[in-house]
């Protein structure tokens, strides 16, 4: 079980997605009924979890893979290589976007931005502090909801 102490970055983040949500995002993802809790956006992330990882390549093009993704103490860390696309990605522009789920009514979409380590080589850490949460999971008495 993944310790539950909420961390002031995940509030502040979920806070300003808050603030920030279009109506389509405020319909769905920030909606009260819907919207994980940061204690709940903890357990559902747990210590490592798969997500895609998505920056922004040179040409402007999206660059996104697959990769298991820590949460440690508010800040998410993305395991890379020091010569990798994702690396001269965040090189050029530190923002990128997390998106992982369990299923259509249980996911999150964490924005953020990323301390690129200097120098190094061979498997790196990329530090990420989280600006914007949206975290999805199905209410009490939907066909979605797993219960707790």
């Amino acid at each position: 079980m993944v310790d539950v102490d909420v961390d002031v970055a995940i509030r502040r983040a979920i806070a300003r997605a808050n603030e920030r949500a279009g109506p389509v995002m405020a319909a769905n993802f920030t909606h009260p009924a819907w919207q994980m809790s940061p204690e709940e956006f903890v357990r559902f992330w747990g210590g490592a979890r798969l997500a895609s990882v998505g920056t922004v390549g040179e040409s402007g093009w999206p660059h996104a893979a697959p990769v298991e993704v820590s949460l440690v103490r508010g800040e998410f860390v993305v395991p890379t290589f020091a010569d990798s696309v994702r690396m001269a990605d965040l090189t050029r522009n530190v923002r990128l976007v997390l998106a992982a789920w369990d299923d259509a009514y249980h996911a999150a979409i964490v924005y953020g931005r990323a301390s690129v380590p200097e120098g190094g080589a061979g498997n790196v850490s990329v530090r990420v502090v989280p600006t914007r949460i949206y975290a999805i999971r199905a209410p009490e008495g939907h066909a979605g909801w797993h219960g707790e």
